[in-house]
């Protein structure tokens, strides 16, 4: 028997095919998984060119806007099912600041987002640093075109309070702040102000009021007159609460004041409700004739978080919840709110201190404000 005698060349040409083949092999794995994402719905496939998509080179006088972490937010799709079939991508927007947010004489790459809000023609998010060492702030970004928002300024608030959420009640934006169980108020003319400057960082000097809550704020939201601020968590009855205030009518000022131990406040503590714990954000919205409230829970950076959508009527003595779906979602996630037939989540996964570094990150950063469709939540019960 002849025995052919294989030679170096040879050798070099069959590790280059083979080479090929699994480098072939490797680029047709990634084609089909792109091709099922965008069938499966979410629009997974479109997230690497899409919005804000574009990479930005960091400086540190500017304030980061794109989309920080493209790839692991597919991932993040691919492991929520709830989430890529509710997720409208075109409305979504990049969470600003992530990266660095610029002060007037400094810089952070240490801003948590918490609350969110949509007044007038703006969408406004509020941040704290976690760092301690910056200002709490809200980024203002344009909200005329949702396919195509926009960073117009970033207003620096007068404190490092830990602000949680943000709510507008029509004239003035409510400022839920935690550490003081406080709402903090700006006059809606302060955004317009911030935004007209054409300053691309504006310092609110002071708050144009606010009131005692008498509850730890961890979110506020506003819908038909009455603020509710929401407690995430009681070390006593392992529950979050809700407690409502409405607006006080002319000549009642002297009852809300005794009431809250505010000075000068025009809302009237009504009652407190119980809902689940470590609740983060609620919203509101009409579908097929019925009103709901959609409530967030998130505890721990490698926990799901969960959104509970009630059935909801209330009246001046209470609010009564019937429980219509609970649906996961990723870690970590914040405040929302409904705008026409969207809801706008907001996570805090994708902030520096949670999503880099060793151990405890969290594996599934959401970097951007969530638009999902209403109808489908609805859909969801």
């Amino acid at each position: 028997m002849i025995r052919k005698r294989i030679t170096v060349s040879e050798k070099d040409n069959r590790k280059k095919v083979r080479n090929c083949l699994i480098l072939a092999g490797v680029i047709a794995a990634a084609c089909f998984f792109a091709v099922f994402m965008s069938n499966r719905g979410g629009h997974a496939a479109s997230l690497l060119r899409g919005n804000n998509s574009e990479t930005e080179t960091l400086s540190y006088d500017t304030t980061s806007a794109s989309y920080r972490y493209q790839h692991e937010f597919v991932h993040t799709l691919w492991n929520y099912e709830s989430l890529r079939q509710l997720y409208f991508h075109d409305y979504s927007t990049a969470i600003p600041g992530l990266e660095n947010t610029c002060f007037s004489a400094s810089s952070s790459d240490q801003m948590v987002p918490q609350g969110i809000c949509v007044a007038g023609d703006y969408m406004l998010i509020s941040a704290y640093d976690k760092s301690g060492t910056e200002k709490s702030v809200l980024y203002v970004l344009s909200n005329e075109d949702p396919a195509n928002r926009e960073l117009l300024t970033t207003i620096v608030l007068p404190d490092k309070n830990h602000v949680g959420g943000i709510a507008f009640d029509g004239s003035s934006l409510w400022v839920a702040k935690s550490s003081s169980r406080r709402l903090s108020e700006i006059f809606y003319e302060q955004v317009e102000a911030a935004v007209l400057s054409n300053q691309s960082v504006y310092e609110l000097e002071e708050y144009d009021g606010g009131f005692n809550c008498g509850v730890t704020a961890s979110f506020v939201s506003y819908q038909d007159g009455r603020l509710r601020v929401g407690t995430s968590h009681s070390i006593v009855s392992r529950q979050g609460t809700l407690t409502v205030f409405r607006r006080a009518e002319d000549g009642n000022y002297a009852a809300a004041n005794r009431r809250t131990g505010a000075k000068d406040t025009a809302w009237i503590r009504q009652f407190t409700m119980t809902i689940p714990d470590h609740a983060q954000g609620i919203a509101f919205f009409s579908e097929d004739g019925k009103d709901y409230l959609l409530l967030s829970t998130s505890h721990g950076r490698n926990k799901s978080s969960y959104y509970y959508l009630y059935e909801e009527t209330i009246s001046d003595e209470k609010a009564v919840l019937s429980p219509a779906a609970k649906i996961e979602m990723p870690p970590m996630a914040e405040e929302m709110v409904s705008d026409g037939a969207y809801t706008y989540c907001l996570f805090e996964s994708a902030a520096t201190c949670y999503s880099m570094g060793e151990g405890l990150r969290c594996e599934y950063p959401v970097d951007r404000i969530c638009a999902l469709i209403n109808q489908l939540l609805v859909g969801s019960i």
